[in-house]
């Protein structure tokens, strides 16, 4: 369930996003695809929480990867580029990677609320800039740090109102 302070508080964390990011409010399509993005990852969240009643992790984590390849199969042909064997591998690496997180993200629904896991996927946005900061030295300016602040503030406030709900759900 969705009780007000929990929406308020994924709201707030959408508004982090929002400050870091700063769309421009012209169409275009970076500014449609990370919509689209954003809500198809919604819909995802809530399609893992069901199917983590009837089905077992790693199928839900195999058809995922399998219908993600296929769905962009079409753009990397269109786009095909050859990796050399050290990019070859860096892939490998990237999906082994992405297939563990999903993993995790099925655990997750398995024994959570989607609406209390589903904010912590706004916290990529932070972890993205620290990672441009690390490896490719690209300086995030304030507001992004203002955006990754009230991100992790509104995740740390729905972890701590999930942890008293199942306290108090375990004292009846």
């Amino acid at each position: 369930r969705l009780d007000a302070r929990r929406g308020a508080l994924i709201l707030l964390g959408f508004l982090g996003v929002v400050v870091a990011v700063r769309p421009e409010l012209e169409l275009r399509a970076a500014v449609l695809v990370a919509v689209l993005g954003g809500a198809l990852s919604s819909l995802t969240m809530v399609q893992v929480k069901q199917l983590t009643a009837t089905e077992p992790l790693a199928r839900i984590v195999f058809y995922f990867s399998l219908f993600g390849t296929l769905y962009a199969l079409p753009f990397a042909i269109a786009e095909w580029v050859t990796p050399t064997a050290p990019q070859f591998g860096w892939l490998a690496l990237a999906a082994l990677a992405a297939a563990g997180a999903q993993y995790c993200v099925a655990r997750a629904a398995s024994i959570g609320d989607a609406t209390a896991i589903a904010p912590i996927d706004f916290m990529q946005l932070p972890f993205a800039a620290l990672t441009g900061l690390l490896v490719f030295s690209e300086m995030p300016d304030p507001l992004t740090f203002v955006g990754a602040g009230i991100i992790l503030a509104s995740t740390i406030a729905l972890a701590r109102q999930e942890r008293g709900r199942r306290a108090r759900l375990e004292t009846r």
